[in-house]
Parts: C-alpha cells; structure tokens; sequence
C-alpha cells in the first residue's frame, strides 16, 4: 500500500506538480510516518517495554537490544527503567541477583547481570560436553599396545557395563545396529565367531586339560 501510495509522485514528469517529499528526506520521512506509522508510537513502546520478557533459554544479549530500543522511545526515568529491566528477567538470573545482591543503578545492574549471564551459558556448555561424553561409543583399553591386531575383549568403560559385568540393554541395542560384535566392539563379525571369544574358549580348554587328575580310580 505504501509503494502505490508514493509511486504516483515518483513517476510524475512535470517537476512543478511532483510533492515536496520527492526532494526531501525529510518530508519523506514525516509523509511516510504521517499515513503508514502507528498512531501513537510512544504508547505503542511503552506497553510493548512493559511487557517484555527475556526468556529462559536465551542470551541476555538479545533481551537487551529490545529493551534498549524500546527504552529509547519513552521518557522513563532511570528508577523506572530499572524496575522493568529486571522484571524481564528469567528466574534463574532472579535467583543470582537475590544471593549476591541487586544494584540500585541500571548500569551496574546490565554489567552485573551479564556476568551472571555468561557463567550460566558457560555452565551449560561444560553440562553439554559432559553428555557427549558420557555417550561416546564404547571404547577399550589394549593394555598390549596401540597397535597390536588383536586387542583384549575386556571393556573398561563403566558407561557400557552393568553390575554383573555384561554389556547394559542401551548397549546390545547400539552394537546390533551398527553391525558391532558384542564382545570386542569391532565391526565386520559376531560375537560368536569373535576372534577374542575364539582365544578365550581355546585358553580354557587348554587349561582344563592341563589339570591333574584328582580322580583317583578305584
């Protein structure tokens, strides 16, 4: 609507008919502001400030360029503003401000609240990198060298084993999916014709055979 509004003084070749606000930005501006502003824009700022609210999964940053611009069309005072700039908060950055303290002026509480702000998001960064590494897949230690062709199928991740020793039911789901063996972790066999499983099972019968006989025959 704006554009067919001004397009007619745009196109008009004779310049004596042409509007003022084709030769001024200013006239432009009032023109434009005049029909397509709102009718009130101190108004309009005033309960668009008064119910701003910073939300919980955001940074402070972005709250405060919104409250800014708005704050630059009212002519609060600092007291007031301080009020509503900590209205908006989070409750989170509510609870800081209460045990450490709250300023009286709007300055220091910005720069206060921002140091809060960032050892939040910090914190929530160091809880993410926990989680990801908490779910690392699963992982053992070849206590016979990096580069030895057969490592030990004995896993030493708490993560993955249960209480009785065996892979946790989160586990056995992840290794059937990705084609995993069960008892060493590679890929490419089952764990019933796991080389590991295979040197295990010959070790025992070698030393069941190897066991004196206590059976002494009648």
């Amino acid at each position: 609507m704006a554009l067919e509004w001004f397009e007619q003084g745009i196109l008009e070749d004779n310049l004596s008919l042409t509007p003022a606000w084709c030769h001024s930005w200013v006239e432009f501006t009032k023109e434009l502001k005049t029909h397509f502003g709102p009718a009130n824009p101190v108004g309009l700022a005033e309960i668009k400030l008064q119910h701003l609210v910073m939300a919980s999964n955001t940074k402070l940053s972005e709250y405060l360029v919104q409250f800014n611009t708005l704050a630059s069309h009212v002519g609060w005072g600092e007291q007031v503003l301080c009020f509503q700039f900590y209205n908006g908060l989070p409750e989170c950055l509510k609870d800081w401000l209460a045990m450490l303290g709250k300023p009286d002026s709007l300055c220091n509480l910005v720069l206060v609240t921002q140091q809060y702000d960032n050892l939040y998001w910090e914190r929530q960064e160091e809880c993410k990198l926990a989680c990801q590494w908490d779910n690392k897949p699963m992982t053992y230690v070849n206590s016979q060298g990096p580069n030895t062709p057969n490592p030990p199928s004995t896993w030493t991740n708490d993560h993955v084993l249960g209480p009785d020793g065996k892979l946790k039911p989160e586990e056995q789901k992840h290794c059937k999916e990705n084609n995993l063996c069960m008892m060493c972790g590679k890929l490419g066999h089952t764990m019933p014709a796991c080389p590991a499983a295979t040197r295990g099972r010959a070790v025992n019968l070698q030393e069941q055979l190897d066991m004196p006989n206590t059976v002494q025959e009648e």
